[in-house]
Formats: structure tokens, sequence, C-alpha cells
């Protein structure tokens, strides 16, 4: 497959690139799939492939692409997430006559780790007993949780989005099976009141017949969600899963209330929906990384929750609270037809490409690549949230001979990629190839995504002249 680009360590011009891209783009392999491809030079902005280039198709999660790249040019590479903390009547005792307020900003990243750093500050400031109850305010976005209905909606991948959200609305499942057991013993982190957990699963010992399947199901609640383990699992084994919890608010205060309870302080009243007084100034204030910080995980590694906090924070701050997707993605259509590419043909759907309906045409694309990396403001951060092919992210196991950086895209009979190569001779490449109708494994089309990298890592203006 692929003959006329495997000469090892071949140099060729580009206009021999011209012809090889092309073969490879109109392969036998290639034929019976909906495809679209563009690769040009990302200085003068020169076509080097066009291949059904204006073909609406589905991007995956190459949309992140865009989605990133209108967050640096909106909100700026700068931009925090704001967690706001309010207590309400701390007397010279150090007891809170009042509640204890926390307000979500959006912040994606937010981790266990920064409520210990918060309750450690209520500590070393007097705080020792919270007389009133513990709200949380995600008022910052609308209520629509979920990314897409149509995919699992407790994988991690497709955990619930909110205003007020810890650790990625995901927690870890820990669960051994000791030997003398009849159940298994289970461990959730982070650690909280939120969920109820019914062990109903058996332990089991080895080698006699396969266990059944073993199985972890989680039903919500009015302010918790039920965790039921059921199956079996063999003695001495152990395994973590990953489930995404229902309601991030309710979830990030039990985690908040359980912390405080740890560092002995203690809370009188209950958790519930709240917001602090008229007036009143934050106690004190969570902030996270910076925004191009932020973005390595959504185009490295391909975070939807991300991705998706970030659509409605653009949402928020331009169209006012709450933040929403539709809101979100009025921003993304304003920043497209800025740089005078055509919306009527594209179907924004979200802002992480997790959706059977998004489509996208690979110029369009092509176009945004371009002019990230023209951009002095946002262009070195906006290359540098992208995978380095062999190194990181969702394309450390591909290979070139030549610098390569990328997003993938992959869903079920979908399979993009997107980015950046250089040359022999160091001139910079936009590619954007999506193959969409794939009914069989990604052979063809991984190769065939490779290659054209391949083939663009090794041409030069002139190739070399060679000694005889």
């Amino acid at each position: 497959m692929f003959a006329a680009v495997r000469e090892a360590g071949a140099t060729f011009t580009f206009d021999q690139l011209r012809v090889r891209l092309n073969e490879i783009a109109t392969a036998r392999e290639l034929k019976e799939l909906a495809s679209g491809m563009v690769v040009l030079f990302a200085d003068t902005g020169e076509t080097l492939l066009s291949y059904e280039e204006q073909r609406p198709l589905n991007p995956a999660s190459t949309m992140k692409l865009v989605t990133s790249w209108a967050a640096l040019k909106a909100l700026g590479r700068d931009y925090r997430f704001t967690t706001r903390v309010y207590v309400e009547d701390l007397d010279a005792d150090g007891n809170v006559r009042g509640n204890l307020v926390i307000r979500g900003g959006g912040d994606p990243v937010l981790t266990q780790r920064d409520l210990w750093a918060l309750v450690r500050e209520l500590r070393g400031k007097g705080v020792r007993s919270i007389w009133g109850d513990l709200l949380y305010n995600d008022t910052f976005f609308d209520d629509q949780r979920r990314i897409n209905s149509e995919f699992n909606t407790h994988e991690a991948y497709n955990s619930p989005i909110g205003a007020l959200s810890l650790e990625g609305n995901v927690v870890t499942v820990h669960n051994q099976a000791p030997y003398l057991a009849e159940r298994p013993v289970v461990v959730l982190e982070p650690q909280s009141d939120y969920f109820h957990t019914a062990v109903q699963a058996k332990v089991v010992r080895p080698g006699k017949r396969i266990p059944s399947p073993y199985l972890l199901i989680v039903e919500p609640g009015q302010g918790f969600d039920s965790l039921i383990l059921k199956g079996e699992v063999e003695q001495g084994s152990q395994r973590s899963d990953y489930v995404a919890v229902s309601q991030p608010g309710v979830f990030t205060a039990s985690v908040l209330a359980r912390i405080l309870k740890d560092e002995d302080i203690f809370l009188k009243g209950k958790i519930r929906a709240g917001s602090q007084r008229k007036g009143e100034r934050p106690f004190t204030t969570l902030t996270s990384p910076p925004l191009s910080v932020v973005l390595h995980e959504v185009n490295k590694h391909s975070n939807n929750f991300i991705a998706e906090q970030v659509l409605k924070t653009l949402g928020a701050e331009f169209f006012g609270t709450p933040g929403s997707t539709r809101k979100g993605l009025q921003v993304l259509q304003t920043f497209l037809k800025s740089i005078d590419i055509p919306t009527e043909n594209l179907l924004l759907d979200n802002g992480s490409g997790l959706s059977r309906t998004t489509r996208f045409t690979a110029r369009a694309m092509a176009h945004v690549l371009r002019r990230a990396y023209l951009d002095p403001e946002i262009g070195p951060e906006y290359l540098a949230s992208l995978g380095v092919f062999g190194v990181d992210g969702t394309v450390r196991r591909r290979s070139a001979p030549g610098e390569v950086r990328a997003k993938t895209g992959s869903i079920n009979q979908v399979s993009c990629l997107a980015g950046y190569a250089w040359t022999r001779d160091v001139r910079p490449v936009v590619f954007v190839l999506f193959f969409n109708g794939i009914k069989g494994d990604l052979v063809a089309v991984t190769t065939a995504q490779n290659r054209i990298c391949e083939a663009i890592c090794l041409s030069t203006r002139v190739r070399p002249q060679t000694s005889p």
C-alpha cells in the first residue's frame, strides 16, 4: 500500500510532494470512504493537496481545535477561571454565624487539592465552625449537564458540565477482593457522602469458572447518586474504574464538606443550592492556571469535559450568564465569520466534537489552523497545546521523520487528523485529513494519515545534489 512514499529517507521537492499527496489521497483503499483533505503551506496559503475540501463531514474531536482557537482569541491566553468563596458573619471566636458559600466560575480543572488548600486557609484565618449551611452556586452556567445524550451518560468521557465542578466530575472506584472476604472492598476517590454505595458483587475463587460480569450501575437521586456494584470478582484481584457523577454542584460541595470534617471544622447546617448575600465580598478566590495551559488537556488528551466548559464560559463572558452551549456556539460562529469562513454549510453541535451531527469542512478547518499559526498573540500557545508525534497526547504512538503537531478525532466510523508538519527545510505545513464512513478497521486510514505527514516531513524546496 502507498508504495510511492515508502522509500526510506527519500527527500523530494515540493512539486514531487504534490504528486505523492495525490497518490495517497486517491488510493483505492480509501475510495469507498467519505473524505475531505487539505494540505497547504502555513506561511503563504499555497495549496499542496485539495480533495473534497468543501464537503461537510464529521470532524469528531478535531472540533476542539476550533473551540480552542476561538477561546484564545476571545478570552486571551492569560484568562483564568475563578471560584469564589464567601463566609458570612465570622466572629472573633472563629464561628461562622451565617453560611459558607462556594460560587463556581466554570473552572474545568478544579481539584480536590484546591479544596484542601481552601479549608486550610479557612483554618489559618481562624475558622473553627460553620453554624449555617454550605451553599453551592453554579448559576454561571445553565442547567444543561450533558454534552450528548446519545453516548453513555455515566462514562468518564461524557461527564456532566457544571459551573461548579470538581475533578472533571469523575470519581475513581477502587475495588479490592481479599481472599477471605465475601464482598469486595470498595473505596471511592475523592471521598464524600455524595455516593450511596451498595456492594452486591461477590468474591469468588479464581480458576473455577468465568465470573459473571462485574457491573457498576449509577442511579441519580435527589442530591446524591446511588452506586451499585454487581457481578463477581476473583479473590486477590484489584481494579479501578471511573464513573461520572450526575450533579456536579452537589458533588463538589459534598467533597468540601468531607474535607471540613477531616480538618475539624464543624458544619452544623446542610448542603444546598444558594447564593451569597448581595454585596458580600469574597473571603477568598481559587484561581485556575492560564487558559493556554488548560488547553493542553483539551488538545493533547482530547478532554471533552474541559472543551465544553470552555465553550459555555465563552457564552457567559460574551452573551451574559448563564453560559450555555448555544451561546458558546454563537461565539464560535462569530469568530469563524470574522475570518471569512462561510457557516451556512457547517453544523456546530458542541465544542468537543462528541457528536454524530456536527459537520465541518476540511477547507474551513485548514483556514482556522493557518490563521492560528500566523497570529503572534496566540500562535505559540496554540501550537504548544497540540500533541507531538511520538511524544505525547493521543498521537504519542504515531511517528514521522520530522516534527508533527496534531489533534486526532475518532468516534465510530470516523477518523480525523489535523495539525501542522514541518518540511526538511523547516517550512510549516497545515494538514487536515477527514475520513467518515469507515466500515472496517482503521489501518488503511491511519496509514494514509501517517504517510501524508511523512511525505511532508521528507519534502524540501530543492532536492540536495548527491555526489556521483
